[in-house]
């Protein structure tokens, strides 16, 4: 039972919050080179105070001029400059620190400009969102599970809405961590072009919903905007979140987090931060991980450590959405297993795990939308078998969707899968959840035979359309070469004798650009997993 200051403080919260029309802004993007005044500013300090998983004392309500405010329990302190910061970039009033700055006439067109896109999104997709999973029962109070949100970039905002009960979010991609500015020491034309760049890097996420990866290589890879943390944490403030602590951390080999600063975390392989934040309308801390990790098979077999510390937060609710179709990839199958053998719920697009691949002894799953096509860089993953179940269960089932999201928004299209394991009960780590289908990938013969002998290459693209091999965007690199997998090209470079060979190999392919680059193996024209090839060699 809620005691009546309890009830007071839910009201008060639910009013504030119908009260607030809260947006993000698209803006045209300023090509002024600054980065030199940029150098030297940017706070790299993460040394935090530590904060504990769930919160035992009530946010404090006061009142002051009649506006109603939010304090923090003692046991969990607001880190005052970055939640000033998250609330700067958010468009937010921060009542010390920034009031000068809030006065510029270029930080009023940021705010308005934010207002109003994210007024939008909260329109057109976030209320919609939180109806149509509670209309469906889709998740309550009690789903707290962690979130596993794969191929994320740093959109935070999309699992909190479909999530919002979770107290931790496990968010994984390509992009760098980042290092939190000094906004206050920068003279206004830094400023004001470091806000149209902020606002600019929005774009993608403001029209679809969802970021892409070379956008977010290019918009992030300035001195100013340098990483995730800035959008994070901009997430978060228009979510309601206070920020407690931004801890960098890398993991060992158990899979343990190790508190480091970002740059100790920077020289590790597994490395990441999290973000601890008071949600003001759960009235709890909820954490916030972000790692930049390449879920390939290699690199997850290379650092097990990454698997121990998904394995550490038990069940999870797992949320994929514009994920490229990667998860069809035979090389992506480790990953996909783990989420199979992990989930307790499993909310995606078309572009998640392949829907034949979701055992039906094991899951309930439901689909909702409309599903037609793919988008054409796209068009080999068409799942007709799921638009035949979707068809079947419209039959019998309410399967609208009342919001747009993903690659087919521009097509006035979005699927949704929601899968939910049928039993409490997770299967053993290593013993995945996967159907038993016959109908494996096929994979072609590269175009260049090799011979009867085992050859190491390293793969640097895939592309659903043929590129020539003189093509501009493999220049400098060696022996490029490709193979194609169900309908997929796949391009490589190099052909060397002995796995070790090929990694100056990948070194190359990542300066230029191509960072999720790994090693793969060939025996007679067939691609063959690294222990295959391995016990070939030393059969051999």
């Amino acid at each position: 039972m809620m005691n009546i200051g309890e009830k007071y403080l839910r009201n008060c919260m639910v009013i504030f919050g119908l009260l607030s029309a809260l947006t993000f802004g698209s803006c045209q993007y300023v090509t002024e080179k600054f980065d030199e005044q940029f150098s030297g500013i940017l706070d790299s300090d993460n040394k935090t105070a530590h904060a504990s998983d769930s919160l035992n004392t009530s946010a404090i309500v006061t009142k002051s001029d009649s506006v109603i405010q939010y304090e923090m329990p003692p046991e969990y302190p607001v880190d005052k400059d970055k939640n000033d910061f998250a609330n700067f970039v958010a468009g937010i009033e921060v009542k010390h620190g920034y009031t000068a700055l809030q006065q510029k006439g270029f930080y009023s067109i940021h705010s308005e400009l934010i207002e109003r896109e994210w007024d939008k999104t909260e329109t057109k997709r976030l209320t919609p969102i939180r109806s149509w999973m509670s209309s469906n029962h889709l998740t309550n109070a009690n789903d707290t599970n962690t979130v596993f949100y794969p191929f994320s970039g740093p959109d935070f905002v999309y699992p909190y809405a479909f999530f919002p009960h979770s107290k931790n979010y496990i968010l994984i991609g390509l992009e760098k961590l980042g290092t939190i500015p000094d906004l206050a020491s920068l003279e206004d034309t830094i400023l004001s072009q470091y806000l149209q760049r902020f606002r600019y890097s929005l774009r993608y996420i403001n029209k679809v919903g969802y970021f892409t990866t070379n956008q977010m290589r290019n918009d992030f890879a300035q001195s100013s905007l340098n990483g995730v943390i800035h959008v994070l944490l901009f997430y978060l403030a228009r979510t309601k979140h206070q920020i407690v602590a931004v801890e960098y951390f890398y993991l060992d080999k158990n899979g343990k987090q190790v508190l480091v600063t970002l740059d100790e975390a920077n020289k590790k392989p597994v490395r990441g931060l999290c973000i601890k934040a008071f949600d003001q309308t759960a009235n709890v801390l909820k954490n916030v991980y972000y790692l930049p990790f390449d879920l390939s098979n290699q690199h997850c077999n290379t650092f097990p450590e990454f698997n121990a510390f998904l394995a550490q937060f038990g069940k999870k609710n797992t949320y994929i959405k514009s994920g490229s179709y990667i998860l069809h990839d035979a090389n992506f199958t480790q990953i996909r297993d783990v989420i199979l053998s992990q989930s307790v719920k499993v909310l995606q697009d078309d572009s998640g795990i392949p829907f034949n691949k979701f055992d039906k002894n094991r899951f309930n799953v439901r689909l909702f939308g409309d599903y037609t096509r793919t988008i054409s860089d796209f068009r080999l993953h068409y799942q007709p078998e799921m638009k035949a179940e979707l068809d079947r269960q419209s039959q019998k089932y309410n399967t609208d969707l009342n919001f747009l999201l993903g690659y087919n928004a521009s097509h006035n299209e979005t699927l949704m899968l929601f899968a939910q394991l049928q039993s409490d009960s997770l299967v053993d780590l290593g013993q995945p959840a996967i159907a038993h289908q016959t109908n494996e990938i096929k994979e072609e013969p590269p175009v260049k035979v090799e011979g009867g002998r085992v050859v190491y290459k390293v793969q640097i693209k895939t592309s659903s359309k043929k590129l020539a091999i003189s093509d501009k965007v493999f220049a400098g690199l060696p022996d490029v070469d490709f193979y194609l997998t169900d309908g997929v090209y796949k391009y490589t470079i190099g052909k060397e004798n002995e796995m070790h060979a090929c990694q100056n190999l990948q070194k190359l392919a990542k300066s230029k650009g191509f960072n999720d680059s790994f090693i793969i193996a060939f025996y007679n024209n067939k691609r063959i997993s690294l222990d295959d090839a391995k016990r070939m060699k030393s059969t051999n």
